[in-house]
């Protein structure tokens, strides 16, 4: 054979040799191929790893599974979860039966291993571990691929698709979820859950997680992050350890921190308190001891009792029984009733730690927790003080409801008798008015007060008797309910109308005061101007100034303004020239054209729209419309004086005009 044929031969192999055992090596573990800290296994498909890895700020090595591809390093599976290595020497082979075992360097006996006693001492040569597609660590035999272990079987945290979780019949294998400890510690919490699922999930990108507080959800990878799909619990207060040890969770608290710690204890941490984490829980108040000081024991009621998985159970013992072993008992932190259906029947009691409580509205149990004899006798203080306060309004909203209805009956009966002693007093069967009575109603000084209000002049008697001719019949203008009204003529030759109030008017009084406190304050060009009054002895008369007949209707509808081109007077001063003086002026115009006093002179709607919107000339206005009328014979008036009743009416008569 020719020398050279024979080394390229000899090279060929050993290339293909070692192309063969890197090959090998990607997703394989052979009995004279471990892997060491620092290498991984990747599955044919790049989609998980297998290796040695540290989690969050933990120093320990363990060997897990997680995904290859994704930036975010998600562990799926742990090997040694509660056997770690505290250093980088740890070295993942098959051993001479035929098992995947972690060790060290330095040592041969295992930290974790398969622990398969069926394999062959004669077969461990065909064994070998490979990395699936699926995320699954199986351990085979070549010469007929038969599976001897898998990881799937022994889950960690995380469900993975084509993983299944519940009992094997067959072989007895009872597969499960079991949460980490913590975020740094993988180690077994005791938090597990079983699950199944008819038909397994075709995505390669999706895990069920448990989480380390012990909410369980389904995850998908999408947008470089995981999303959470759905999860349960949803409430945080059903989270386990959600508040830590010796404190409750109260989920109706609103905006506050739903964790308070228990009658008796303060945070362990205030700091992760403040920042609204309780997972650090609540320690005792140390100020006396609990233990035959006086202690004693607070309701805490409708709660979810804590983890029963520590406590002690007696169904032979009553409520108030359970109470006294607790007692006698110093280890002793809480009790309630075993039934809860049945309350007092059974005793269930807690020593040490109360974990995972929370607060109902209408459900729940009643829990008696232990607490020193201080904070036993501030809470009586505090509850007695409470049952007071309680007390004070269920009795204080009856007696206030009394108190007023009897005050309202009083007011009544003495507003009544006020009433009729008023009426009494006004009877028209009493001979006359008193005269003290009104001069205390008007006296002289509410007639200064109006005067230095008002500058309201008071005349003097004498010169209106000598205005109206000593109230001569000659100067009569009229009689009313209230009294009579007079002409009269001052010496500076003004005109005056007098009216004298009537001795046996019952309305008198009260129109005068009113008159004179009122209307002296008030001055319209539409009403009639009240000068003065005149009060001496028993006579009480109000001065106004005389208009003749229909001389006021004159003075209000004047076009007096109008026809002097000053009807601009009308507009608000305050506006300035912010307006259009031709345009207000039509508007004016139109308005005085739309008050006509015959029909046939006032303008349409349509009309007075086409003035609105165009500057045809418009028609000069007449003097406006006003009628007065009266349906009344002044001249047949007359007027009856003697001891009868008086009885008034006023009736108004509108005329259109």
């Amino acid at each position: 054979m020719n020398p050279a044929k024979s080394l390229l031969k000899s090279v060929l192999i050993l290339l293909l040799s070692v192309l063969f055992r890197i090959c090998v090596s990607l997703d394989t573990i052979t009995p004279d191929k471990p892997i060491k800290d620092g290498e991984t296994l990747v599955s044919n498909q790049k989609t998980f790893a297998l290796g040695f890895f540290s989690p969050g700020n933990s120093n320990c090595r363990y060997v897990g599974i997680w995904y290859y591809q994704i930036t975010e390093q998600t562990v799926v599976w742990v090997a040694n979860r509660d056997n770690p290595l505290n250093d980088s020497s740890g070295i993942l082979s098959i051993n001479s039966q035929g098992n995947l075992v972690l060790h060290t360097q330095n040592q041969t006996l295992p930290i974790w291993s398969t622990n398969i006693a069926s394999i062959s001492s004669t077969n461990y040569s065909i064994s070998m571990a490979q990395l699936l597609d699926v995320g699954n660590l199986v351990l085979v035999q070549q010469h007929n691929q038969r599976v001897l272990w898998q990881s799937f079987d022994y889950p960690t945290n995380i469900f993975l698709p084509f993983m299944k979780v519940g009992l094997d019949r067959q072989t007895g294998l009872s597969r499960y979820l079991t949460s980490w400890e913590s975020k740094d510690d993988p180690k077994t919490d005791g938090i597990t859950i079983m699950y199944g699922i008819t038909e397994p999930d075709v995505y390669s990108r999706i895990m069920y997680v448990l989480g380390e507080s012990g909410t369980f959800g389904r995850y998908t990878w999408g947008d470089g992050k995981w999303v959470k799909f759905w999860f349960d619990p949803q409430e945080s207060c059903d989270i386990y350890l959600n508040c830590g040890p010796n404190s409750y969770c109260d989920p109706y608290k609103g905006d506050e921190f739903d964790c308070t710690c228990l009658p008796g204890f303060k945070p362990k941490s205030p700091l992760d308190w403040s920042i609204r984490d309780g997972s650090s829980g609540c320690v005792r108040k140390q100020r006396v001891s609990t233990c035959k000081s006086g202690e004693g024991f607070i309701k805490l009621a409708s709660v979810k009792v804590p983890d029963t998985s520590i406590a002690h159970v007696d169904m032979s013992l009553s409520l108030k029984q359970c109470e006294q072993e607790c007692l006698r008992n110093c280890s002793c932190t809480a009790y309630t009733s075993a039934d809860e259906s049945e309350e007092g029947i059974g005793c269930l009691t807690w020593h040490g730690d109360l974990v995972d409580i929370r607060t109902f509205t209408n459900e729940g149990q009643d829990l008696y927790i232990r607490v020193d004899s201080i904070v036993l006798a501030q809470y009586a203080k505090k509850n007695g003080l409470a049952r007071k306060t309680r007390m004070l309004a269920i009795l204080g909203i009856p007696v206030a409801v009394m108190v007023l209805f009897v005050g309202s009956i009083v007011y009544w009966l003495v507003m009544k008798k006020k009433r009729g002693k008023r009426q009494s007093t006004d009877s028209y069967e009493s001979s006359a008015y008193s005269l003290p009575n009104l001069e205390d109603f008007t006296s002289r000084r509410d007639l200064d007060g109006t005067r230095r209000d008002s500058n309201f002049p008071v005349f003097d008697l004498k010169n209106i008797i000598a205005a109206t001719d000593n109230f001569s019949v000659a100067n009569l203008l009229g009689k009313g309910g209230f009294g009579s009204v007079y002409k009269g003529l001052l010496q500076n030759g003004m005109e005056i109308a007098v009216k004298r109030l009537s001795k046996n008017s019952r309305q008198g009084i009260e129109q005068f005061k009113n008159e004179v406190v009122l209307i002296a304050k008030l001055q319209h060009r539409n009403l009639v101007r009240i000068l003065g009054c005149c009060v001496q002895g028993e006579e009480k008369m109000l001065i106004y100034e005389y208009l003749p007949n229909n001389s006021l209707d004159s003075y209000i509808f004047d076009l007096g303004p109008w026809k002097e081109g000053k009807a601009m007077e009308i507009v608000d001063p305050s506006l300035g020239e912010t307006y259009p003086t031709d345009e207000v002026s039509r508007c004016i115009h139109i308005g005085l054209l739309c008050v006509q006093e015959h029909a046939t002179d006032r303008p349409t709607m349509s009309t007075v729209v086409f003035m609105l919107s165009n500057d045809t000339p418009l028609p000069s206005p007449k003097q406006p419309a006003f009628i007065f009328k009266s349906t009344c014979n002044t001249k047949d008036q007359t007027t009856i004086e003697g001891a009868n009743s008086i009885n008034e009416i006023t009736i108004t008569k509108i005329d259109g005009r």
